[in-house]
């Protein structure tokens, strides 16, 4: 819905930070079914590795439902059954880039991410006095 609102409202997104497991298939969308959409052709996807774990699998039907919105990725049978992990690692492929936002972060994942060598910003402190900064320096690279 969101993603349809931005299209509405004719915004062209530089960079789509997705935060939490909710919105972890916002990079899938984003990569495979509004990738042709000029708004979002250029847009970068970040993903935040957060301490949000959840223990019981989603429905198992959630792979099909994804391919039913025009995803074509044979990874997608990774989802057959669906976990916090498989989940994050499958979203993880589609970013463009990942942040650590929690120290409590899953530590398989946070260490899928550096294998990945995409760009990733560790885990920054929000007492930090250069949290902001940190953030701000790592956007401008994207």
């Amino acid at each position: 819905g969101v993603l349809e609102t931005v299209k509405k409202l004719n915004w062209s997104p530089n960079i789509v930070h997705c935060m939490g497991w909710m919105s972890a298939i916002v990079p899938i969308y984003l990569k495979q079914v509004f990738n042709d959409d000029p708004l979002f052709r250029d847009v970068k996807v970040v993903v935040s590795l957060c301490d949000d774990r959840f223990e019981q699998p989603f429905n198992e039907g959630f792979a099909q439902k994804v391919a039913n919105e025009g995803v074509k990725d044979e990874k997608l049978k990774e989802l057959s059954t669906p976990s916090y992990e498989n989940l994050y690692r499958f979203v993880i492929d589609y970013a463009d880039a990942v942040v650590v936002a929690s120290a409590d972060a899953d530590s398989s994942l946070v260490e899928y991410a550096r294998q990945s060598g995409k760009p990733m910003l560790e885990y920054q402190s929000r007492d930090a006095e250069d949290y902001f900064d940190n953030y701000n320096n790592f956007y401008e690279k994207l």
